[in-house]
């Protein structure tokens, strides 16, 4: 399972600063999380559906999650929405 991320207008982000956005607000679009994850393990019986996934995303930014069949996709999707 690959989780990939890109940041769609970065460059421009950096080069040229938002009309009425202070610098502190700038900063904080770069470094602020809206969401982490370290080393989650999900297990059903005997069976190990997620092993030691970590990732963490930013905001502004596009994310694809891919993997083979029986990679754990779904199952990771349902604990993120509280469904497992």
């Amino acid at each position: 399972m690959i989780a990939k991320t890109r940041t769609p207008g970065a460059a421009a982000k950096e080069t040229a600063a938002a009309p009425g956005n202070g610098a502190g607000e700038a900063a904080m679009d770069r470094i602020d999380n809206v969401l982490e994850i370290k080393g989650l393990v999900k297990d059903f019986s005997s069976v190990r559906a997620v092993n030691d996934v970590s990732f963490d995303i930013r905001r502004n930014t596009v994310h694809c999650l891919v993997g083979e069949n029986g990679a754990g996709k779904s199952t990771l999707i349902k604990i993120l929405t509280g469904a497992l």
